[in-house]
């Protein structure tokens, strides 16, 4: 029986970064960070009762809507202009 490549291994091929699926279908990313704040920031967010993940996706959120917010400012103000 040949030898079958594992997935991470192919998307990378395709994509030039490494990508598994986790359970939910959502992609899993790989973020570097020191072990010393990541422990941390584990404490830190079991203290606040949430996760890494769930708080992490919380902060992007965030960030979105602040630069969404801030482009649709920027169009009004162009707009204005005109």
């Amino acid at each position: 029986m040949p030898l079958r490549r594992p997935r991470v291994y192919l998307f990378w091929l395709f994509t030039g970064y490494a990508c598994v699926m986790a359970t939910r279908g959502t992609p899993q990313r790989v973020v570097r960070v020191d072990e010393e704040t990541w422990t941390a920031y584990g404490r830190a967010c079991e203290d606040m009762g949430t996760t890494r993940a769930d708080d992490l996706r919380r902060h992007m959120r965030q960030q979105i809507k602040a630069f969404e917010a801030e482009q649709r400012k920027l169009a009004s103000e162009r707009s204005a202009d005109v």
